[in-house]
């Protein structure tokens, strides 16, 4: 029976612009997809030199299946600048974990109760820093995720995130992402997935170029359980 899909179709919203707040006083700007009564929510974190569009498509995805949607634009990226529009330092980047956190407290406030963090590259391993930091990231969900991206490492916070599911997507040929992924999964101490594939490339470009990708993405998402491996 397919009302309970066009319900959850009927009551997506389009994208609206949002205004967040740092801890440390940075503006952050972003986009959200707010679906009525939903209580499971992505936010979502790009890579470097990328900006919150690169999620446009699914954002959409997400949204069409009742799930809200928050896309950052970190620090020094898209619509969200820095002070005197200087150049991002080592320490600009590894502060970008607040505005991951600041877009947690948003989806808090908005109802909110399964919070999941999904991020490419860079954003795969501030994803991971944020889930060790607050206990409100329910999920993390790794795109091509790095030892040290800029000076935001991974491996230490995937031992900090308790029980909490992981899961890691990454495709053979990026060695780089290969071998993180390898010792993520032995560091995690709680159930953590592993998704390898091949000539995807890095990132969110996996995405666009599996379509299948993107639906295990989905599902695993969307699972009521916590997975088991």
């Amino acid at each position: 029976m397919n009302l309970p899909l066009l319900f959850i179709l009927s009551t997506a919203t389009a994208s609206q612009p949002v205004k967040l707040s740092t801890e440390d006083g940075q503006r952050i700007q972003a986009k959200s997809w707010k679906t009525r009564g939903s209580t499971r929510g992505v936010v979502l974190v790009h890579g470097e030199d990328q900006s919150s569009k690169i999620w446009n498509s699914t954002a959409q995805t997400l949204s069409d299946q009742g799930i809200t949607v928050l896309s950052i634009d970190l620090r020094g990226h898209g619509e969200s600048s820095i002070a005197d529009g200087a150049s991002l330092e080592e320490t600009d980047y590894k502060a970008m974990t607040q505005d991951v956190l600041a877009a947690s407290q948003w989806m808090e406030r908005n109802g909110v109760e399964q919070i999941t963090c999904l991020g490419s590259s860079l954003g795969a391993n501030l994803c991971l820093q944020a889930g060790a930091a607050s206990s409100s990231i329910d999920r993390m969900a790794l795109l091509s995720p790095g030892f040290n991206y800029l000076g935001v490492t991974s491996v230490s916070s995937a031992s900090n995130v308790g029980e909490r599911p992981i899961l890691v997507l990454f495709s053979e040929e990026d060695k780089y992402a290969l071998q993180t992924s390898l010792v993520l999964s032995d560091r995690a101490s709680g159930p953590i997935q592993i998704e390898a594939r091949s000539g995807l490339g890095h990132g969110t470009r996996m995405l666009a170029r599996d379509p299948e990708l993107e639906e295990l993405l989905l599902n695993w998402l969307t699972r009521p359980e916590t997975p088991s491996d």
